[in-house]
């Protein structure tokens, strides 16, 4: 495993506490090109779609070429001249937060952003607050209700994204908070002030996101999370009776979904001439292609076109002083002990000197200093070697000169970065067939396509390819161990 560089670090430096603040995700525009590279992570996720992979890859294939363009319309429809409704709620919400916990915490402490799935990832906001200094980082992310296939999904990246890390930080993960009273409050607050301006309707529809039925059967709790949460609301709002109704949305595919289904709920209240509709969204803690598309727009035309009368869509918390104060609620119960009012920022900075001052008598540098750059051209001239090697001890593999072992380097570090993925994403049923023996034929392929454009190194045909490429493999797996750092 190779770890990555750790940031840099003072003896004496103030450690804190950080928040990152998780929620779904968004492509990086609303183009085609996006939008399937969004989809491809989002649906190759085996939390969200439980079907064997080598099944799974041909029915994605066909969808990243067929859905794309007409999902990228719908993005389009709701895309603001600020970006994504999803990010630019989540940037708010860290904004705000910070302000928030600033005024009630005294110590240390920063706030960050990340989405499961695109820009910025759970390991970039990670990577964001350990480079502020944070050891401690509660991890929070904006699902009220717990589902395997959202919460449990963002636990899976921070796992991933934690085992690449040699100092790894104390986490705290928030697993929900359906059904805390701040939250509670805030859904409720969003519907009355929305009331006041605009009357009471007739129905309220709690509208949440749907999952496959087999998920409540085979007991995930986000079915009766969902109901607690409306539960809750309608008692806060005075409405706990037949007039609110609990329905799921976005279901994808042939199979049965949570029930009742939303549009086709709201389709039914159109038949029976329900007077005024209006839905809300609980289950969001940001208006996004879901509410603002599905909801807002596609609602209104099912309920509209089957003979509604009034339909209105109340726009989720966002980052409203509601919301706000009670995601702040939340995340300081969960700082307790980590966050403090009471913190001495004077005795904090006498104690940091001391402690850099007693570093320094041990011998120890002052900072430790990043050194990416250098490691990386350490790597790259190690590997230049590596080859030079290759081709001394198997006649197959031809190196002229130093300068050409450094360039055919370079040239298999950028085949390894930007073609080997995509490779082994096209030929993955293969790969799995062959028990993943097929990965030698990619890296074969590859130090064959190099030798084929780097003047001054060649290989005598393709199993000479696959010869020097498994002797690279291995001399650079034995260098890189030894590498300073590694084995400490």
């Amino acid at each position: 495993m190779a770890y990555l560089p750790e940031p840099p670090h003072a003896h004496g430096s103030t450690a804190r506490a950080g928040v990152l603040l998780v929620n779904l995700g968004t492509p990086d525009a609303p183009t085609a090109s996006a939008v399937r590279r969004y989809l491809a992570e989002f649906l190759w996720d085996p939390r969200v779609v439980e079907i064997p992979r080598l099944a799974w890859w041909p029915i994605l294939r066909f969808i990243l070429l067929t859905r794309p363009a007409k999902s990228a319309a719908k993005y389009a429809a709701v895309w603001t001249k600020e970006g994504s409704p999803l990010r630019v709620h989540l940037d708010r919400q860290v904004q705000l937060l910070r302000g928030y916990l600033g005024e009630r915490v005294k110590s240390p402490l920063a706030v960050a952003g990340a989405c499961r799935y695109g820009n910025p990832s759970i390991a970039a906001g990670l990577a964001e607050l350990r480079a502020k200094g944070c050891d401690r980082i509660l991890v929070l992310p904006l699902y009220p209700q717990y589902a395997a296939s959202t919460t449990g999904s963002a636990m899976d990246a921070l796992g991933a994204a934690l085992s690449r890390l040699r100092n790894v930080p104390a986490v705290r993960f928030l697993r929900h908070f359906h059904d805390h009273p701040a939250y509670v409050k805030a859904i409720a607050r969003a519907v009355n002030d929305y009331w006041m301006k605009h009357g009471r309707p007739d129905r309220l529809v709690m509208s949440f996101h749907g999952l496959p039925r087999f998920s409540l059967d085979r007991g995930d709790p986000y079915h009766c999370e969902c109901h607690k949460s409306a539960r809750l609301i309608a008692a806060e709002l005075g409405w706990d009776d037949g007039r609110t109704l609990v329905t799921f949305q976005s279901r994808f595919g042939k199979a049965e979904w949570l029930k009742p289904y939303t549009d086709r709920t709201l389709e039914a209240l159109g038949r029976e001439g329900a007077g005024r509709v209006d839905v809300i969204c609980p289950g969001f803690a940001a208006d996004c292609l879901e509410t603002l598309e599905e909801i807002a727009m596609e609602g209104r035309d099912a309920f509209l076109g089957a003979g509604g009368k009034e339909y209105h869509y109340i726009p989720t918390t966002n980052d409203s002083p509601a919301f706000m104060a009670a995601l702040t609620r939340i995340a300081l119960e969960n700082l307790h002990g980590w966050a403090s009012a009471e913190w001495d920022a004077q005795a904090a900075e006498a104690e940091a000197r001391a402690a850099a001052a007693r570093a320094r008598a041990r011998g120890a540098q002052n900072e430790r200093k990043d050194t990416t750059m250098g490691s990386l051209l350490l790597r790259w001239l190690l590997s230049a070697l590596a080859l030079i090697a290759v081709a001394y001890l198997y006649p197959g593999v031809r190196v002229d000169s130093f300068l050409a072992a450094v360039v055919a380097a370079l040239a298999l570090g950028l085949a390894n970065a930007l073609i080997r993925p995509i490779l082994v994403v096209l030929t993955l049923p293969v790969t799995i067939l062959t028990l993943g023996l097929f990965l030698f034929v990619i890296n074969a392929a590859l130090f064959w396509l190099v030798a084929q454009v780097v003047k001054g190194f060649a290989v005598e045909g393709f199993l000479a390819a696959l010869v020097g490429s498994l002797l690279y493999s291995l001399i650079t797996l034995v260098v890189s161990w030894l590498l300073p750092g590694r084995r400490k």
